[in-house]
This record gives structure tokens, C-alpha cells and sequence, in this order.
């Protein structure tokens, strides 16, 4: 047996449960390499990545949530909705942030409707910190929140 086949045979004997109890320790680029490692690895870690959605703290170079449609885009997306348990997300009309150093446009803002349609496919969500700096809120937006039944 060739070390390949031992070592990755090795990977694959890692329970599930030791494998969930180490990714919690992981920040999110380690997260995103283990993925690479195997497919059990990869179905395993996914929830673990996709758990937080947050503009600041997203593990690429570019946050999935966007503030335009684009169908192409929002149907790769479509299937790690339900997985995500935390959204933060703050928008301000004036500023720029620092993010993964390089700079991220915040000033284009996520409508009512594109929050809501995102709110919408997230049930297992259980935590939001939105800032918004609209005039009023946009009915859409109560109704998707009011259906959320975990959120705290």
C-alpha cells in the first residue's frame, strides 16, 4: 500500500462527530481548505461554512450575498441557504470597509425585496443583526421575518 492510499485512508476514518467537533475551531479559509481534503470532509464541513453569513467575516473574496438579482448566481446559492443559521449585515449609503484587504463597495444596498426574497430560503436561520438606513420598512420585510421560526 502506497502512503497515498494509507494516508487518505486514514482521512476517511475520521468520525464524523471529532470531524464536526474540530471544524468549529476553524476560521473560515481553513474551513474552506478542509473541504478540498475529501468528499466526506466536504459534506460534513459545508453546514460548518456556510453557518455565517457576514460581510465582514466571509471566507472568499466575495460575500455570496449581493445586492442585484442574477439568476445564474442566486441558483448556485439556492442550495447553502437553508444551511445558514447567522446573518450580519450592515449598510451605509457613505462608506467603504476594509474587508480581506481589498475594498468593498457597503454603499450599494440590498433592497427590501432582495432581503426578503434571501430571508425567505434561510429557515434555519436563528440570528440577524441588520443595519439598514432606509426611510420606514418595507412590509415584504415583516412578512419574511414573521416567518422565520427560529429566529431569536
Amino acid at each position: 500500500m502506497s502512503s497515498g492510499q494509507h494516508s487518505q485512508s486514514v482521512v476517511d476514518r475520521i468520525p464524523t462527530e471529532i470531524l464536526l467537533a474540530l471544524g468549529q475551531f476553524l476560521d473560515g479559509p481553513s474551513l474552506v481548505d478542509c473541504l478540498q481534503v475529501c468528499r466526506q470532509w466536504h459534506h460534513t464541513l459545508k453546514p460548518l461554512v456556510w453557518s455565517t453569513i457576514s460581510e465582514y467575516q466571509w471566507h472568499s473574496k466575495s460575500c455570496p450575498i449581493q445586492p442585484d438579482f442574477n439568476p445564474f448566481r442566486d441558483m448556485a446559492l439556492l442550495p447553502y441557504l437553508p444551511l445558514i443559521r447567522q446573518i450580519s449585515w450592515a449598510e451605509n449609503n457613505i462608506i467603504a470597509a476594509t474587508w480581506k484587504g481589498s475594498k468593498v463597495d457597503v454603499g450599494r444596498q440590498l433592497s427590501a425585496e432582495r432581503l426578503a426574497w434571501l430571508l425567505q430560503r434561510t429557515p434555519n436561520l436563528a440570528f440577524l443583526s441588520l443595519r439598514r438606513y432606509h426611510e420606514g420598512f418595507a412590509p415584504v420585510l415583516y412578512r419574511a421575518l414573521a416567518d422565520l421560526p427560529n429566529l431569536r
